[in-house]
């Protein structure tokens, strides 16, 4: 029998020696204003969420390419970026942190893509799920107040089912810094995520600016229905959103009197278009942007439409003025592309990272080479 403590340590040793290491790499960094150091992934999750809604979402990661590995289509299109479709998670240097991602109003998961894979190179995991009934392939109006009630928590299951697979054997287990993460929107989804990341909704409000004539007329138009199918079981914020960056936004008169509602937004950065035809500069962003309270940044495109922060003119040539472009006397696609993934990938690396060394390329200054682009910083 004394051979048995002997015999129980030597087991416990062989135990401790196997556990994983979580020893890890230094974080890679990298210059924000060109793609980062990580290959990228992306894989299409089909979910049923908490609600027992059936969800579909695009997931962008940093990659471990292996031998074999395809660039990825993002389906149903042909459309072709630089991520590798399902390839290992690269977690040389630890988890990563998480970002959400709300697309416009018919608009579609991968919109914005440029931007997803330009995050991902630089160490971030990007989710993006398809609002129902509100995208390119299944727009239906009719289904247009309950897809209004539940996009902030399309979003927050969204996010809900990354963690839970992070949590479990497969291509996601431990790859994800759970806790805090960032909600990116554009056009309605800007408003989106201006709910789900603070805003105080106020429908009451909404319908009095309403019968005033005012306001956008696709909410307007569902007043009466968001008045009766608001039972409560919606969600709003989310407290573990811990920066917004809103694109294209509007509707700052569903926040309450004067947008007050805004007020609530943690670490807010605008992006807009002073040419934007569908969320006008004058009468929807700018009001927007000045009901948030600092600290809030705002990178405003002088020359740009409501579509330049979307891949929407490449998948829909023609399909509005701007995407004509420089010679149609718009902002160059390719220059917003550019500066947009730049700060944006600097704003994340200082909120969600807490890293100084993406500061400088925040500062007000940085703009100073393109004459029709404004970076305004208010602290």
């Amino acid at each position: 029998m004394q051979a048995l403590p002997f015999l129980l340590a030597g087991v416990l040793s062989a135990l401790v020696a196997c556990e994983p290491s979580t020893e890890f790499a230094p974080r890679p960094w990298t210059d924000p204003s060109g793609m980062g150091s990580f290959d990228v992934g992306l894989s299409t999750l089909y979910f049923t969420d908490a609600r027992g809604k059936d969800m579909v979402a695009d997931v962008w990661f940093p990659a471990a390419l292996r031998e074999g590995d395809e660039i990825a289509q993002y389906t149903p299109s042909v459309l072709e970026g630089a991520a590798y479709r399902d390839p290992r998670v690269d977690l040389h240097a630890g988890p990563h942190p998480v970002v959400v991602f709300s697309h416009g109003y018919l608009g579609v998961r991968f919109q914005s893509n440029y931007l997803m894979e330009h995050l991902a190179s630089h160490g971030f995991v990007l989710i993006a799920p398809d609002h129902t009934y509100n995208t390119l392939l299944d727009g239906d109006s009719d289904f247009d107040v309950q897809m209004m009630l539940e996009r902030p928590d399309d979003l927050r299951y969204a996010v809900d089912h990354l963690f839970e697979l992070g949590g479990e054997s497969g291509r996601f287990e431990g790859a994800f810094l759970e806790g805090d993460y960032a909600a990116i929107g554009h056009s309605f989804g800007a408003v989106t995520v201006m709910r789900l990341g603070g805003g105080e909704v106020d429908w009451a409000g909404l319908e009095e600016t309403c019968s005033r004539g005012e306001g956008m007329g696709q909410a307007c138009n569902a007043m009466a229905e968001i008045s009766a199918m608001d039972d409560g079981s919606y969600g709003e914020a989310d407290a573990r959103v811990s920066t917004v960056v809103p694109m294209s936004p509007g509707l700052w008169y569903a926040f309450g009197e004067d947008g007050s509602g805004l007020e609530q937004l943690r670490h807010p950065f605008v992006f807009a278009g002073k040419l934007d035809e569908t969320f006008e500069w004058s009468t929807e962003a700018e009001p927007s942007y000045s009901a948030m309270a600092a600290p809030k940044r705002l990178a405003l495109f002088e020359k740009a439409g409501h579509y330049g922060f979307s891949i929407l003119c490449d998948v829909v040539p023609g399909f509005k003025p701007e995407c004509g472009g420089e010679e149609a006397g718009w902002e160059d696609l390719d220059l917003i592309h550019a500066l947009s993934s730049t700060w944006v990938t600097a704003h994340l690396g200082e909120t969600l990272l807490s890293d100084d060394r993406y500061s400088p390329w925040l500062l007000e200054d940085t703009a100073e080479a393109w004459p029709s682009v404004n970076l305004t910083v208010e602290k």
